[in-house]
């Protein structure tokens, strides 16, 4: 009886102990496992996190330098047209469709599209009123900048497609406080899809038209200033008389200018 007291002791101690062996190591693996899960997740989200804000700062930084090109670029243009083509040119780098246009008493004229297809690569002959130009004609009205989603801004333009998506803004360019062309822009959710923006792209709009309004006053403003600096009369042959006939020719040039930018459809008459 002893001895099967004993044996039977010896083996139900070796089953138990088999037996939690395997109850705590399945315990300690699922513990394991847990704690293990809860690591790693930490671990792979601030990895995360820094690789996206790594590629977040390189993207500023590449916004950062397209403008400052843009403004530099702007600020290279010698004439009211060059200023304003470099102005669609820049503009359609942070939109994929913008559109600058004239504003001659209550009509709108194109002056030049990028990316609304071939039909209007011809800027000047597109034409509209004012009052059908949609989110234009109100930025023109307002003299501010008005932008939003279709829902709730007005009308596009009629050139643009009237997307239930598409975001859009509508920018004034005023020279001596009367509003001479305006910069309209969009973008639909296919575009966001493809070209992902961390900054504004219409505060970047904004900036562009208003240094570009500020060219524009420059330009002009250094032109006739020049002129009436060196209009003197001076002696017929003298050197200073041929620095204002050619101040003279300069500020002629200007006016040309001007007339081909406000009256292109006369001078092509």
């Amino acid at each position: 009886k002893d001895a099967g007291f004993e044996n039977g002791k010896a083996e139900g101690y070796r089953a138990g102990k088999d037996d939690g062996f395997r109850a705590g190591k399945d315990e300690g693996l699922a513990a394991g496992k847990d704690e293990g899960y809860r690591a790693g997740k930490e671990q792979g989200y601030s990895a995360g996190r820094s690789e996206n804000g790594t590629e977040g700062d390189a993207a500023d930084r590449a916004t950062g330098e397209r403008l400052a090109e843009a403004l530099r670029a702007i600020d290279r243009a010698r004439s009211l047209s060059e200023i304003l083509d470099t102005l669609a040119t820049c503009a359609g780098r942070e939109a994929p469709r913008a559109a600058v246009l004239l504003v001659r008493d209550s009509k709108l004229v194109g002056w030049r599209f990028v990316g609304f297809g071939a039909a209007l690569e011809q800027g000047t002959a597109f034409e509209t009123s004012l009052t059908e130009s949609g989110i234009i004609g109100e930025a023109v009205r307002s003299e501010a900048a008005v932008g939003g989603e279709s829902s709730s801004a007005p009308l596009p333009p009629p050139f643009a497609e009237a997307s239930a998506d598409c975001e859009r803004v509508a920018i004034p360019i005023a020279i001596g406080g009367e509003v001479i062309a305006a910069l309209y822009a969009d973008r639909g959710a296919v575009d966001r899809d493809a070209r992902p923006a961390r900054f504004a792209w219409r505060s970047a709009l904004e900036m562009l038209a208003r240094h570009a309004a500020r060219a524009l006053e420059a330009v002009t403003a250094f032109r006739t200033a020049q002129l009436m600096t060196e209009s003197a009369p001076k002696p017929q042959g003298s050197p200073a008389s041929s620095e204002g006939e050619h101040a003279a020719r300069r500020y002629a040039r200007l006016l040309v200018s001007e007339i081909k930018l406000y009256h292109g459809a006369e001078v092509a008459a």
